[in-house]
């Protein structure tokens, strides 16, 4: 939606419902957190209410950046609740092996893990039970 939207709910809500009544396909939304926690809720529900398929939930507001932790207290109660599934998005730093994905998944009750820049530091993150360390790849080319 961009990070602009996010102070839009009524807005996010007109071009989500648009989108839902027009595709063939699922369709899901991305969101960031906003300061306040009462106003993310708020703002999950009425993406939620709009029929889209998943609401992904970076945690971390549009002003912090990945050197900030990500809130995951948020993204839990976001997960409590909403009926539709929930993605995490924001914690590829702190994931440094699969084991780490299924662990935050457990932690948190999410749905899945949208992972960017951790499969981007290394692709193999995905592999079980770990790893391969980026130069042993590059080497292996």
């Amino acid at each position: 939606m961009g990070a602009a939207l996010l102070t839009q709910p009524d807005l996010i809500k007109r071009i989500l419902c648009k989108l839902v009544a027009v595709c063939s396909k699922p369709v899901t939304c991305k969101i960031r957190i906003l300061n306040k926690e009462e106003e993310t809720l708020s703002l999950c529900k009425v993406i939620e209410s709009t029929g889209v398929a998943a609401l992904t939930v970076h945690g971390r507001t549009r002003h912090t950046r990945s050197s900030h932790p990500c809130n995951y207290d948020i993204i839990k109660k976001i997960k409590t609740q909403l009926s539709i599934p929930v993605i995490l998005n924001g914690a590829s730093l702190e994931i440094n092996k699969k084991g780490d994905m299924t662990a935050m998944i457990k932690e948190t009750g999410v749905d899945s893990i949208m992972v960017a820049r951790a499969a981007w530091y290394n692709p193999s993150i995905f592999r079980d039970p770990e790893p391969v360390p980026v130069r042993e790849q590059c080497r292996s080319l």
